[in-house]
C-alpha cells in the first residue's frame, strides 16, 4: 500500500499514469487543520478557507481490494477531457 500527495497540477497526469500501472488508486482529501489535534489547539490559521491536501491511496492491483468511502482515482487534474480531481476545477 502507498499513501502519497498528488496536488501538483503540472505533475498529476504523469504521476497517475505511472502509478496506475501497478496500483488501484483512490482519492483522499485530507484537511490541513483538524480541531482534534495533538496540542488541543483550536486556532485554525487557514480559516475561513477549508484547505485540504489531495492525497491518494494506492492498493497493489493484484490484491483485488476495493476501498469503501474513497472515490476511485480515475480522474486527472489537468483540466483535459477527463473529469477533475475531487475539489478541483477542470
Amino acid at each position: 500500500m502507498l499513501y502519497f500527495e498528488n496536488d501538483l497540477r503540472e505533475k498529476s497526469v504523469d504521476l497517475l499514469d505511472f502509478m496506475r500501472l501497478r496500483y488501484d488508486l483512490y482519492w483522499h482529501l485530507a484537511p490541513i487543520f483538524d480541531p482534534v489535534n495533538f496540542f488541543d489547539n483550536p486556532d485554525n490559521h487557514w480559516a475561513p478557507r477549508n484547505i485540504c491536501s489531495l492525497m491518494m491511496l494506492g492498493v497493489p492491483s493484484e490484491r483485488k481490494i476495493t476501498v469503501a468511502n474513497l472515490p476511485k482515482g480515475l480522474t486527472r487534474m489537468n483540466g483535459g477531457t477527463k473529469k477533475s480531481a475531487p475539489g478541483q476545477r477542470g
